[in-house]
C-alpha cells in the first residue's frame, strides 16, 4: 500500500490586486520550479477566486534543515540567485529534508516572487542565526 498526503493553503488577500499579484507569482513558480538546484518545489495546483487563492501540494514528511545548511545550500541557490524570481522566506522551517528521499523541499510556495539580491540578503540575515 502506498499512502500520500497533500496540504492545502488558503489565503484571502485584502484586495483583488494583491490576489492577482500572488496568482501571477504562483504561475511563474510552476514554470520555474525546476530551476532551484538541490531545493525542490513540490508539485502543486492552485486557483484564484475573487481575492482568495488556494494551493494544494504534496505534503513532505521530514525535518527542517539546519542553519549550516541554510548557509551552505539556501544562500547560494536562493539568496545569490541571478534570476530575480526566487524563494524569499528564509525561515529554516520552510525548508524540509524529506525523511525518505533526504531531498530538501521548500514548502511555503506563496513566498516566491521577484526581489533584488540586496533585499534577499537583508531577509536572510533577519531569519537565519548564523553560527
Amino acid at each position: 500500500m502506498i499512502v500520500s498526503f497533500t496540504i492545502k493553503k488558503v489565503i484571502e488577500y485584502r484586495n483583488d490586486e494583491l490576489a492577482h499579484f500572488a496568482n501571477k507569482n504562483l504561475k511563474e513558480l510552476q514554470q520555474k520550479k525546476d530551476t532551484f538546484g538541490d531545493i525542490i518545489i513540490p508539485d502543486f495546483n492552485f486557483e484564484l477566486n475573487d481575492n482568495i487563492i488556494w494551493y494544494e501540494s504534496v505534503f513532505i514528511k521530514g525535518l527542517p534543515i539546519s542553519n549550516l545548511e541554510m548557509e551552505s545550500i539556501v544562500w547560494p541557490l536562493c539568496v545569490m540567485r541571478e534570476d530575480r524570481f526566487t524563494i524569499n522566506n528564509y525561515d529554516r522551517y520552510n525548508f524540509i529534508r524529506c525523511q525518505d528521499s533526504k531531498d530538501i523541499y521548500f514548502i511555503d510556495l506563496n513566498d516566491c516572487y521577484h526581489s533584488s539580491i540586496d533585499e534577499r540578503k537583508r531577509s536572510f540575515a533577519k531569519n537565519v542565526c548564523l553560527l
